[in-house]
């Protein structure tokens, strides 16, 4: 072999090998972040809830060494001292100007935390507001036209990399539910069995599941995170929230507000009998039961967050064969006796309707979930955990926005 053709076969490896690594770093950059996360980046997020707005700020740094999916980033939430606001953005459909003073404090708060942890917002910070259920009750107009505003007021707080608002399908919201679960309970990290999620909002209840078996279900998502991939079927339902529902409910059915309310009369049975016509008028034909088949069928873990989580902490409820007893057991009593008893552990506002809201759940899980009490892998999460963190994950993971 002459050395012209040494030179000629050398040329071709080491072409080979420039196009093999400009593949490399071209399938290395396919999500925002990179799949090593090697630069760390912020996501702050205001999840804009029909009763109020919370803002998060997420820290996402490379996977920890123990993970065995190394394409899934560690997230970290950055506690803020005040992220609360209330009311939710869509009572401004008719006063946009009054966004700037309502979302001030917590901007302020945000860039407190920036320069307090030396983050540059320009290069590091991707900003994003998803309106959930009480937005989606709004015309595509008046979204619009508070969207415009809260994006001009954040654009003008900071030089943020990158600003997204906008309203989340109530399908999307219930899939960042189900990320978030499987992220806390590190079952994405660890390549371990999912559990299905069952949010309930204010204005919304979601159920999301991943599954093989039902992907003729609407509303099915494919994940890929490296070489694992799931099909997540959700659902949500708009107007079974707690306070959609409860404020329909209510306005159709004034002797409610004596049954379900704390009273020395007070019982479940009562309370939930009255609460079960109306849910099934509303719902109609679009049954949540078939949604819940496979899991039930599989003994899958449920896990219930936002409202599961609240009602389920202040009855001290640990199963749902618990709910009717203890419910009952804190709600036969006078009205101010119970608001007095409990003032130091929930808001006023709150407390009102702890009482028809777990009676409410307890129909919703029982009569169109068909979860049957004696059903044993359903708990509540171990901490309020946010679909916000579901979501900084799918913006991180999924290249897309």
């Amino acid at each position: 072999m002459t050395k012209r053709r040494y030179k000629n076969i050398s040329k071709i490896i080491i072409a080979a090998i420039f196009l093999a690594a400009i593949f490399v770093i071209i399938q290395y950059n396919q999500t925002p972040f990179g799949n090593s996360f090697n630069k760390t980046k912020y996501i702050a997020m205001i999840d804009a809830g029909s009763s109020g707005s919370r803002l998060y700020v997420y820290k996402i740094s490379k996977p920890l060494k123990n993970f065995k999916n190394n394409s899934i980033p560690l997230i970290s939430e950055i506690k803020l001292d005040s992220h609360k606001i209330q009311p939710g953005i869509s009572s401004f459909v008719n006063n946009v100007d009054g966004l700037e003073k309502y979302l001030e404090p917590i901007l302020q708060e945000a860039n407190k935390e920036f320069k307090s942890h030396k983050i540059n917002p320009k290069t590091q910070v991707d900003f994003y507001v998803l309106g959930t259920a009480g937005m989606r009750l709004i015309s595509k107009a008046q979204q619009q036209n508070i969207y415009n505003k809260v994006y001009n007021i954040i654009s003008k707080s900071n030089n943020y990399n990158k600003i997204i608002t906008k309203t989340l399908p109530g399908e999307y919201e219930g899939l960042f539910d189900w990320l978030a679960i499987n992220y806390h309970e590190k079952n994405l990290q660890l390549n371990k069995p999912t559990s299905a999620t069952l949010d309930m909002g204010g204005a919304s209840t979601q159920v999301a599941f991943a599954t093989h078996n039902y992907t003729d279900l609407d509303n099915t998502f494919t994940l890929k995170f490296g070489n694992a991939e799931y099909t997540v079927v959700s659902k949500s339902f708009l107007g079974l929230g707690l306070n959609e529902f409860r404020k329909n409910f209510i306005n159709s059915k004034n002797e409610t507000d004596n049954i379900c309310m704390p009273n020395p009369e007070f019982d479940f049975k009562t309370c939930k009998n009255t609460i079960k016509d109306k849910l099934k008028n509303k719902l109609k034909n679009d049954s949540p039961a078939a949604y819940l088949s496979f899991p039930l069928e599989s003994n899958m873990k449920l896990v219930g967050i936002s409202g599961y989580y609240y009602k389920f902490k202040f009855f001290t409820i640990d199963k749902i064969s618990e709910i009717p007893k203890k419910t009952n057991k804190q709600c036969i009593s006078s009205y101010d006796d119970f608001i007095k008893n409990n003032l130091s552990r929930d808001k006023l506002t709150y407390l009102q309707s702890h009482c028809f809201d777990t009676a409410y759940i307890d129909t919703l899980l029982d009569q169109e979930y068909k979860i049957p009490h004696k059903y044993e892998n359903f708990s509540v999460a171990d901490s309020d955990v946010s679909w916000t963190l579901g979501a900084a994950l799918f913006f991180a993971t999924q290249n897309q926005d």
